[in-house]
């Protein structure tokens, strides 16, 4: 660089599929999975909105994906270097390989024939992977008969599709705001194993349903006395 300093530093490491799992702390991870993705831009954004989002690993394929390479740690904002990432020569077969351990596997597809708005409560419990797919080709055949949910983000303008790393925002973001309106069904099963971002929501989730315990004792709502005010200042 300018102030001449030169940094030598390792290539970032790739696990296989067992060991990404292996790397998991959270009893209930989310997974991203990216089919045919190979602009290291793409890589390094979806990366940054991953890790943003709390996602516990990210899985590429050998072949049709991005490298790990500067400039994807650069789009990524530096978040590349906390999200392990898997390298699998086969993605459909470790889909299967997830499955098989309870993962639920969701796939994002502009065609989708379920809304990502309303998918059920049931499709937010557990372990789940999500996929995208490249953009213009989409998720491959091989790679969609693997997914349990085939879900569309649905789009109000002209425009067919999203670019997928800002469908990848929206997908991860939506998925954890349902999974604050789910968190009474956590909390029933106890979220002691849960990842700090679920705790944190469940004492915010705890503390305002203790706010409104406290006003139903009272006898009255803070809209109802703002309302009992104005209405005395009135009078007087």
């Amino acid at each position: 660089n300018p102030q001449g300093i030169a940094l030598e530093a390792e290539s970032l490491p790739e696990l296989s599929l067992e060991g990404l799992l292996q790397s998991i702390e959270v009893e209930d991870p989310t997974l991203v999975a990216l089919d045919g993705v190979e602009d290291p831009q793409n890589l390094g954004a979806i990366a940054r909105v991953a890790e943003a989002a709390g996602v516990a690993g990210l899985i590429l394929s050998n072949r049709r994906s991005a490298p790990l390479s500067p400039a994807a740690a650069r789009a990524s904002a530096g978040a590349i270097e906390w999200l392990p990432c898997a390298r699998v020569t086969n993605l459909p077969r470790a889909l299967n390989e997830l499955k098989l351990k309870g993962f639920w596997v969701f796939g994002s597809e502009p065609e989708a024939p379920l809304d990502l708005f309303e998918l059920p409560d049931r499709a937010l419990e557990g372990k789940r992977v999500v996929v995208f797919g490249a953009e213009g080709r989409g998720v491959r055949r091989g790679v969609e008969r693997e997914l349990d949910y085939r879900v569309r983000i649905p789009l109000g303008g002209r425009v067919a599709s999203l670019n997928v790393s800002s469908a990848a925002a929206v997908f991860l973001f939506e998925l954890n705001r349902r999974a604050f309106l789910c968190l009474p069904l956590m909390r029933g099963r106890g979220i002691a194993h849960h990842s700090p971002f679920d705790r944190l929501l469940a004492g915010v989730a705890q503390l305002a349903e203790q706010l409104i315990c406290n006003q139903q004792v009272a006898g009255s709502s803070p809209i109802a006395s703002s309302r009992s005010g104005a209405q005395s200042f009135g009078n007087t």
